[in-house]
């Protein structure tokens, strides 16, 4: 994890995070993702803490 992930906020959307990163979940467990993400903001997402799209309905 030597290079810094990019970090977006799309408005009336998600939180997306490009690149490597690591994700610290509410159960302190962190989980280490090798590719692009999106963060949920809106809480309607059913597979949090992404981002399913669910803020478009």
């Amino acid at each position: 994890m030597d290079e810094k992930p990019d970090i977006f906020f799309v408005k009336n959307g998600p939180v997306k995070i490009k690149g490597k990163h690591k994700l610290i979940l509410p159960d302190n467990k962190p989980q280490f993702i090798e590719s692009d993400t999106a963060i949920c903001r809106c809480g309607k997402s059913e597979d949090q803490p992404k981002c399913d799209g669910s803020h478009n309905n």
